[in-house]
């Protein structure tokens, strides 16, 4: 991260035009160590991600996307957080002046604006020998900022990659939920039909079996009527034979 304090960094978002109004807006903070550091933010469409092209002079030397976490870019209100952009310069143009370098919107010629601090960039390769050990140690020291911000974003990579993963686990145990409500409605309500079946299918044993006992009783009593049928019909052809025998012993006598 370069060393801009914190005031030239909101001077740098105010110059940047970042209010509500539509349309494009970025800055290049600093041009420090063979890197340009920057940011770039449609406030029309706040969680679209943009993307910049560096220039040299006239010459496109690469295009980066601006898409990294920065904790003061968020604390101003800049969307997300999520809209800086790191440029490593090739190492042959990483003695160039800065004032040599400028960005654009991708595929646009319109230009991000300067910041009012822009820190010269870290010597060629081969040029250790230029430099006081008091610059040495600065670049060292900028070499372990670098480290950590590397570090830190991909850290806030991990904790919003576990933080959608979280979300979506919650959404799938709350979906859970609901099924085992519902499952366990329709098992009360299984359990609740199985009763009542199991209640009518004895009340039509028990009917059954009264119609059973009835209808032996109604074979039992149509037999009995059957044969005093019979023994009445018995009876009154013997009476019949009975009487036939004395008329004729009568009229013989």
């Amino acid at each position: 991260m370069p060393d801009i304090m914190e005031e030239d960094r909101r001077q740098s978002l105010e110059d940047s035009g970042s209010g509500p109004q539509p349309g494009a807006c970025g800055f290049i903070d600093a041009i420090e160590s063979g890197r340009v550091y920057g940011w770039a933010w449609n406030p029309g469409d706040p969680s679209r991600i943009l993307e910049v092209d560096l220039y040299r002079g006239d010459r496109l030397i690469g295009t980066e996307t601006a898409n990294r976490f920065r904790g003061d870019l968020l604390d101003l209100g800049i969307g997300d957080g999520r809209h800086a952009f790191v440029f490593d310069l090739p190492a042959e143009l990483r003695a160039a002046p800065p004032l040599e370098f400028s960005a654009c919107f991708r595929g646009t010629t319109l230009p991000l604006a300067r910041g009012a601090r822009v820190c010269a960039p870290a010597p060629a390769d081969g040029a250790d020998g230029l430099r006081t050990d008091k610059e040495k140690q600065s670049a060292a020291l900028r070499h372990r900022v670098e480290q950590t911000e590397r570090s830190l974003v991909e850290t806030m990579d991990l904790l919003s990659l576990l933080h959608r993963e979280a979300g979506a686990l919650r959404t799938g145990v709350a979906t859970a939920s609901r099924d085992v409500e519902e499952v366990k409605r329709s098992l009360a309500t299984a359990e609740r039909f199985l009763l009542r079946f199991d209640e009518f299918m004895k009340n039509q044993i028990e009917l059954g079996e009264t119609d059973a006992r009835e209808g032996r009783c109604l074979r039992h009593k149509d037999f009995a009527f059957r044969l005093i049928a019979v023994f009445s019909t018995v009876g009154f052809v013997g009476a019949m034979v009975g009487l036939v025998t004395m008329v004729a012993r009568l009229f013989s006598g």
